[in-house]
This record gives C-alpha cells, sequence and structure tokens, in this order.
C-alpha cells in the first residue's frame, strides 16, 4: 500500500449496520443507551487495533468485537445483527488496486 492520499470521492461507500438484538439485551439488563455507549468503546478500540495491526490474518472481524456489559464481555455478533451494505464489488476492486 502506497503513502499516497487517496481523494474520498474515489473511496466506494460502504455502510456497516449494527441492529441490537433488543430482547436479548432486556434479558440481560442492558438498556439501549448502555449498549450503544459500550459499543462506542468497543469501535473506538477495534479500530485502534486496525490501525496498529499489520497482519490482517490476526485481525478480527467485526462480528468477533468484544463489548463489555456490566463485568460481562460479549462477541458483538451474539447481541447484534451486523450487515454491511453498498458498493462492496467496488470496494473490492478499489482494495486490489490499491494492494498492487
Amino acid at each position: 500500500m502506497s503513502d499516497e492520499q487517496i481523494p474520498e470521492d474515489d473511496i466506494p461507500e460502504v455502510e456497516i449496520r449494527i441492529e441490537p438484538d433488543d430482547e436479548k439485551l432486556a434479558g440481560l439488563g442492558v438498556t439501549p443507551e448502555e449498549f450503544d455507549a459500550q459499543l462506542e468503546i468497543a469501535i473506538d478500540d477495534y479500530h485502534d487495533l486496525l490501525e496498529t495491526c499489520d497482519d490482517e490474518e490476526e485481525t478480527p472481524g467485526i462480528e468477533d468485537i468484544q463489548i463489555e456489559l456490566q463485568g460481562q464481555v460479549y462477541r458483538l455478533a451474539d447481541l447484534a445483527t451486523i450487515s454491511i451494505v453498498g458498493d462492496l464489488d467496488s470496494l473490492e476492486e478499489f482494495e486490489d488496486d490499491d494492494e498492487e
């Protein structure tokens, strides 16, 4: 990957959607606000990991983000539905071009 700045308009738009499982969270006694606050912390930690990890093979997928709620650690995919929407084909092409 080069150190060249890529214009933001050239990067394909992809959105990650995280829909909490309200029933599961209620069963754990977790409010939507508590989940949102802890999710923000977990995503910040994940972003930091992505910034510092040199080996993609060692980087967990977003579904494996660990989120701490009321002293317990959970896997994000066990508490929410995660979907990725947008132009994924263009993103893959963009990443392939960026590696050359």
